[in-house]
């Protein structure tokens, strides 16, 4: 079996003592906002050829097939749910993300998105 070495280099915003730097009374991105940011990091070495699957960026970075398929099908959410995780305006657990993923159509998950918010199961961010 011939085995394949992968190297993947992240930067990411720490300061000092390892402090996340951020503009003073922002808050931190999501957990749920980072896994779409990773998805699409990852995407974006696949499709470059950086590293040849899906796969492989998972073994490197210790994540199971099935981890990697959840944090992968983050990128089918509908363009403006992932704006509005990603610019905090909505603010929702990554399970929760992957079950509007399930609904198929954009049109379905934006739907399901407002029956989420009125049942209260995720809320949007009032702007300030």
């Amino acid at each position: 079996m011939n085995h394949t070495s992968v190297s993947l280099r992240f930067k990411l915003p720490f300061g000092a003592r390892g402090r996340r730097q951020r503009e003073a009374g922002s808050e931190p991105p999501s957990r749920v906002a980072r896994m779409i940011a990773l998805a699409h990091h990852i995407d974006g070495l696949v499709e470059r050829g950086v590293v040849s699957s899906y796969g492989e960026v998972g073994r490197a970075l210790g994540l199971s097939d099935t981890r990697m398929v959840q944090v992968m099908d983050l990128v089918l959410l509908s363009p403006r749910i992932q704006e509005a995780l990603l610019f905090g305006e909505v603010v929702m657990s990554p399970r929760r993300a992957q079950k509007l993923v399930r609904r198929g159509t954009w049109e379905a998950q934006e739907r399901g998105l407002g029956e989420r918010i009125e049942a209260g199961a995720c809320h949007v961010v009032a702007e300030g």
